[in-house]
């Protein structure tokens, strides 16, 4: 759970929530962390309650006019060992 913390972080500075729909590929393993890149819905904290009800109920019925939040979450790691994720 470490790692989605650190995606969580990212993307709380962007003013948004993530929200994960599949761990995707570039697997990252560590004595400290487990991850990889991700995808998944990266929304606006204003929308994210709303957008949480949804998600939970039905991961299928995503409304069109969400689509666009959908992407990835990328990680790599910096020169000093930290890990930076971008969300494209």
């Amino acid at each position: 759970m470490r790692f989605f913390g650190i995606v969580q972080d990212a993307a709380k500075k962007l003013g948004k929530v993530f929200f994960l729909w599949t761990e995707e590929n570039n697997p990252l393993m560590t004595d400290e962390l487990d991850g990889g890149d991700l995808s998944g819905w990266l929304v606006d904290a204003a929308d994210a309650e709303r957008f949480d009800t949804i998600w939970r109920e039905s991961i299928d019925d995503i409304p069109d006019e969400l689509d666009d939040t959908f992407c990835f979450a990328k990680w790599s790691m910096d020169d000093s060992g930290g890990i930076r994720i971008r969300f494209e």
